[in-house]
């Protein structure tokens, strides 16, 4: 009899942690204090696909709480927990998608009649070198879309995409929905393969990318953009989050240049050189946070003249350093804390200024 009591007491209480709750009760437990901390309860109402902030803070969760588990990762997340994900937040028929070689992780997961799908963020050395393979391929894959894309991205994406696009295919087949996310590198391939999903027959409902860097050309752009058609793909940044800043896109090479203006002029040459092979495209609509107050939507142009903005501010600031440090190591050591500083806001975890905290602020504030 106490067995039979202590089983049903957990299916109530398993049953009451998971359940829904309003928006205003999501934000009331949210705490700037533990901003970095994941939350008791999530918000994604998957019938509504207007921007939330509320849904990119819960997305972002739901990729740290699961992704961050494997026991062989050099960087595994302490306040990681696939039980709390699946028992508090309601995650169910969980399956993880490894590739050992590039180091790519995603999951797929059932939640209230539809499905997630979620990308690992940056996760070793491996990972590093290979958002830095900046160059614009082809691949055979169907989310290039005939078009050039990031190497370094399409390679990872494409170690899993057969196995993804086939579990995909047998999770929707009584009309289920998908939905995307991803943080950093986990926001790149959401972003990389929302359109190319779309073309093997999976509907997708909406992706949320938060600090994601640049996936596509121009071209690929502008396909990705036909083909998603009204299904919203939301890119959520930092102001001052150099990652989701690069590659750097044509029309901010000049200010971009400017960082290297004590470097020799046959090097300068070689930025003009690559301003050839940069023909990035901004991909979704871009949902920009300024500060702890302000969250700005732009459209692709405004977004290109306030990356301008950005580097030509970082280019300001090496001068004012230029004209007013001490010696050498000086001048070396206050560029790397500015450097430092705009690649901080780009951690999901980190206090007070990070993607958790500054998304928990604006909650708070309002947005």
């Amino acid at each position: 009899m106490k067995t039979l009591i202590a089983a049903f007491a957990a299916t109530i209480a398993l049953s009451t942690s998971a359940q829904t709750i309003e928006r205003p009760q999501f934000i009331n437990q949210l705490s700037v204090d533990t901003c970095s901390t994941s939350p008791a309860h999530i918000l994604v109402d998957t019938a509504k696909t207007q921007f939330d902030l509320a849904h990119a803070l819960s997305f972002s969760w739901i990729a740290l709480q699961t992704l961050d588990t494997d026991p062989n990762s050099y960087d595994d997340d302490k306040d990681a927990d696939l039980a709390k994900a699946q028992e508090q937040w309601g995650l169910s028929n969980i399956k993880m998608f490894d590739n050992q070689r590039w180091n790519v992780r995603a999951m797929i997961t059932d939640y209230e009649g539809d499905v997630f799908l979620t990308f690992r963020h940056t996760d070793s050395n491996l990972n590093w070198l290979l958002n830095a393979d900046f160059g614009l391929w082809n691949f055979d894959h169907s989310f290039a879309l005939n078009r050039k894309v990031h190497h370094g991205f399409a390679t990872m994406l494409g170690s899993v995409w057969t196995d993804v696009v086939s579990e995909l295919q047998a999770r929707t087949q009584d009309g289920q929905k998908v939905h995307i996310f991803g943080h950093s590198l986990g926001g790149a391939l959401a972003l990389l393969s929302a359109p190319g999903l779309k073309l093997e027959g999976i509907d997708v409902a909406q992706v949320y990318a938060t600090g994601s860097p640049k996936v596509g050309s121009l071209d690929w752009v502008a396909d990705a953009n036909q083909i998603m058609g009204s299904t919203p793909v939301y890119r959520v940044t930092n102001t001052q989050d150099l990652f989701s800043r690069i590659p750097v896109g044509e029309t901010s090479l000049d200010e971009f240049r400017e960082l290297f203006s004590f470097i020799p002029s046959i090097f300068t040459g070689l930025l003009d050189k690559i301003r050839y092979q940069m023909p990035y495209g901004l991909f979704g609509s871009h949902v920009s946070m300024v500060d702890e107050q302000t969250l700005v939507f732009a459209d692709a142009l405004t977004n290109d003249y306030e990356e301008q903005a950005y580097w030509q501010g970082i280019a300001n600031q090496f001068r004012d350093i230029d004209e007013n440090s001490n010696n050498i190591v000086d001048n070396v050591q206050q560029k790397a804390g500015v450097i430092t500083t705009n690649l901080g806001v780009h951690l999901m975890r980190k206090e007070n200024d990070g993607y958790t905290c500054t998304m928990t602020k604006l909650l708070k504030a309002g947005q």
